[in-house]
């Protein structure tokens, strides 16, 4: 006698791996510019990873439907070209960010920005302009770049740059409150590297000791005269390429802690009063005064205050 076995018909699901992205607006900028995105359901703070492919990914006002507040989910993409511009963010993390054929990367005028992490990848251009209260930029040691252009980030006061430098040139301009730049940590740069430091009068050190040839380099400090330190302080000072205005040494760089440097200069200000202009959360949401949660106050002369208030 033949046995007849029962067989069991399963629907067959496919599962895509999908990204999450807290913030709304971002979550309906992705499923708007890329439809293949959407996993069917709208504000589920979820996309479909595997559509998360674009070569120019523009986050601007114009663009949005309201402002953007975090950007969780920027992890996962695949682009060419990144523009964030204006946002409402505390903070970037691009540090897993994939540049496929890597050109710009371009932050600007994003007032309540406070730190950005760069990408470990190969860039045509880094440009990061105008963000007023920026004072944390994170370079990785594998990012290579071509130009560097930070500008008007008026918070900054330490820059610590690192990878290599593929193209030459690098512009650090107009940064009132800048007082050190440490490119110890950068590896490679071409013959002719151009380091162009203007504007910024309150820079007093800069570090060039590090295994790129101290012949690669054309650097010029503007009016300011920094003590720079290079691991041929002789040729420097002889040199044409090299300016005559500043004080070369060896081992010499000494960077200080920048926030204790801004604490003291804020109280030697000759009681200088400053108004508070906004409060907001962690995810740059206006807020008011609470208990147990972390705040940045926001005030007219550029400076932040985080506080916790507990009782």
């Amino acid at each position: 006698m033949k046995k007849i076995l029962p067989f069991l018909f399963l629907p067959m699901f496919s599962l895509a791996q999908l990204t999450y992205v807290p913030d709304d607006v971002f979550e309906e900028f992705i499923e708007t510019t890329m439809p293949n995105a959407s996993n069917g359901t709208v504000n589920d703070n979820y996309v479909i990873t595997s559509a998360l492919n674009i070569f120019n990914l523009n986050l601007t006002p114009s663009n949005l439907s309201g402002p953007i507040f975090d950007l969780t989910g920027i992890e996962d993409f695949n682009l060419s070209i990144l523009s964030i511009d204006d946002l409402a963010i505390l903070s970037i993390d691009l540090s897993e960010v994939n540049f496929v054929t890597g050109q710009n990367l371009n932050i600007h005028n994003n007032q309540y920005l406070i730190d950005i992490t760069l990408p470990s990848d190969t860039l045509v251009g880094i440009s990061i302009f105008n963000n007023e209260i920026l004072n944390t930029i994170l370079f990785q040691e594998n990012l290579f770049f071509s130009n560097l252009d930070i500008w008007f980030n008026q918070s900054l006061c330490e820059l610590i740059v690192k990878g290599s430098i593929t193209g030459g040139n690098v512009a650090i301009q107009y940064l009132e409150n800048l007082t050190q730049v440490d490119f110890s940590g950068v590896t490679d740069a071409p013959y002719q590297s151009q380091i162009a430091i203007n504007g910024c009068d309150n820079l007093s050190q800069v570090n060039l000791n590090n295994n790129v040839s101290i012949y690669n380099w054309l650097p010029s400090f503007g009016t300011s005269t920094p003590l720079v330190d290079v691991n041929q302080p002789s040729y420097c000072e002889t040199s044409n390429d090299w300016p005559d205005n500043v004080t070369y040494c060896s081992n010499c760089y000494t960077p200080i802690d920048c926030n204790v440097a801004t604490s003291t200069q804020e109280i030697s200000k000759e009681e200088k009063s400053k108004s508070l202009i906004n409060i907001i959360d962690v995810l740059g949401r206006k807020a008011t005064p609470s208990n147990q949660k972390p705040l940045f106050y926001i005030y007219d002369d550029g400076t932040v205050e985080k506080r916790i208030i507990i009782e």
